[in-house]
């Protein structure tokens, strides 16, 4: 399991959420759509953010992926996800070198575990729920 870690600069022990901005996603992605998050922190404080991505199954949320990103105070994650092919209902994620399958379209969010150190992620926020589109038909 890989994971998304952000460290900000700051000497203050405690997270002030409404500092930290999250731009919303898209709701819908299709072959070779990117995900970019936009994280910003406002505050001179230093936390640790841990982001994973998870998938629906039934009525609960599974892990399904994640990775650590190291950045500043204010920051733009590109190009986090890419969704590499989509092939008789499956999907196929990449996200670095490493390729992700998984079988039917499924429900997608993104989880942020926030904190004043890695043992201390207590705040957590979700991202808004996105699924894969259709994929076009292929002939044969």
């Amino acid at each position: 399991m890989l994971l998304l870690l952000f460290n900000f600069n700051s000497s203050y022990s405690q997270v002030d959420l409404d500092s930290i901005k999250i731009k919303p996603i898209n709701k819908v992605y299709s072959i070779s759509d990117t995900i970019s998050l936009s994280l910003y922190n406002k505050s001179s404080e230093k936390i640790y953010m841990l982001i994973s991505l998870e998938k629906k199954r039934g009525r609960e949320w599974k892990l399904y992926l994640s990775d650590i990103f190291q950045k500043d105070s204010i920051f733009m994650v590109k190009n986090i996800l890419y969704l590499n092919s989509l092939e008789k209902r499956n999907e196929y994620w990449k996200i670095k070198n490493n390729m992700y399958h998984k079988k039917n379209k499924n429900l997608y969010r993104f989880l942020f575990h926030i904190g004043t150190s890695p043992d201390r992620l207590s705040l957590v926020r979700y991202s808004t729920v996105f699924y894969v589109g259709n994929a076009p038909k292929r002939e044969l």
